[in-house]
């Protein structure tokens, strides 16, 4: 990795939990196929600091009840100034976090899971400028009297390539093409099984792009919906997490409308369906909290990271995650991770400390770029 200051914001948490367990820590993971629930296009852009109140419960597949948290795809677009945005439970104070940032003119998607609030809604805060607003929701986390499982328990993987189109990975060696749908196999591979999986956590990153575009990605055997998932420049490299069904086959397919780019996805982990036995990890939200700001020493670490440099960064015990210690200690997070400060185009591997370093990449950037990408990890 290249010069950089690199900030972390713990979002939810998973716990380990057996599916038969009495009492549950948190929800499990149900995956939509992804549904358009805002587009204040149509509307009003949201303005210099001002928070937008979305009601989510009982919109685009989401049950308008026994909800503890949402997937969202959140895209900002006709973007007036360098900005950022922050999605958090609504009725909550706003939190010391971002999950987008962007620069003016500069169209940006990235996944969310954030808890419901009040009335089952979130709130997105802009401080400047103005941008309009899209929301895509790709799943919810239901609460465990409802879903007990043995469905929607998390599995996490140390990251796995499981398509790269430029060296033949998963795919020919080619380009998606203007119109293109791509069907991944995707169970059975790097780690995820061959039967019991409803969804797979991907970090699908578009290279080698020839044009304003973005990607879609989908279960493999229904109608391809309208949502995307990545937006991009011609020239650009930039990733997005994905959550996404496992479809026809155990594929997801990825819809390129315009233009050729090249697909990379890393998987970092798996949902059981509903097969009896399924185990893993149940899901319990928490407000966003920053955990680690290279810039100021958040996290016990003041410096930004060198070339090629690895470090330690505590997460557990930390931003409302449970320590290690705890009767339930978490197996999993989800942070948002933004670099800022880079002195030259790189890129940043997140992967389980003690762990071996894996041949995957979670935030790519251009030289003096601000980036931001969730990941599970």
């Amino acid at each position: 990795m290249l010069a950089g200051a690199l900030l972390v914001a713990a979002l939810p948490v998973l716990h380990a939990q057996e599916a038969s367990a009495a009492v549950a820590l948190g929800g499990t993971f149900h995956a939509l196929t992804p549904s358009r629930i805002l587009d204040t296009r149509s509307g009003s852009p949201l303005g210099p600091g001002t928070t937008l109140n979305v009601p989510i419960a009982g919109q685009g597949g989401v049950p308008a009840t026994s909800v503890s948290a949402v997937v969202l795809n959140v895209t900002a677009t006709n973007t007036t100034a360098p900005g950022f945005l922050t999605v958090y439970p609504a009725g909550v104070a706003l939190p010391l976090a971002s999950n987008l940032n962007w620069v003016a003119g500069q169209t940006v998607a990235k996944l969310v899971t954030v808890g419901l609030g009040s009335a089952g809604a979130v709130s997105a805060y802009n401080p400047r400028g103005s941008a309009d607003i899209i929301f895509d929701v790709a799943g919810y986390y239901s609460t465990p009297d409802v879903s007990p499982g043995p469905d929607g328990l998390f599995n996490p993987l140390v990251p796995a390539r499981l398509l790269d189109t430029r060296i033949g990975i998963g795919a020919p060696v080619a380009k998606l093409t203007a119109g293109q749908i791509l069907d991944l196999q995707v169970t059975g591979r790097g780690g995820v099984p061959a039967s019991g999986v409803s969804a797979v956590v991907l970090n699908v990153t578009a290279t080698s792009t020839t044009t304003l575009g973005f990607l879609t990605v989908f279960p493999t055997g229904v109608a391809r919906p309208n949502a995307s998932n990545l937006n991009f420049n011609a020239g650009e490299t930039i990733p997005n997490r994905v959550m996404v069904g496992v479809g026809t086959g155990g594929m997801v397919s990825i819809f390129n409308p315009a233009g050729t780019t090249d697909v990379i996805a890393d998987v970092n982990g798996w949902f059981t369906d509903a097969t009896p036995g399924g185990t893993g990890s149940w899901f319990t939200p928490v407000t966003p909290a920053r955990i680690l700001d290279s810039r100021i020493g958040t996290g016990g670490i003041a410096l930004p990271w060198g070339p090629n440099a690895e470090r330690v960064v505590g997460v557990a015990g930390l931003g409302g995650v449970p320590a290690m210690t705890d009767p339930n200690p978490p197996t999993a997070v989800v942070a948002n991770v933004t670099v800022t400060n880079t002195t030259a185009a790189g890129t940043l591997t997140a992967w389980p400390d003690t762990a071996a370093k894996p041949p995957t990449s979670d935030v790519n950037w251009p030289q003096g770029g601000t980036v931001p990408n969730p990941t599970i990890v």
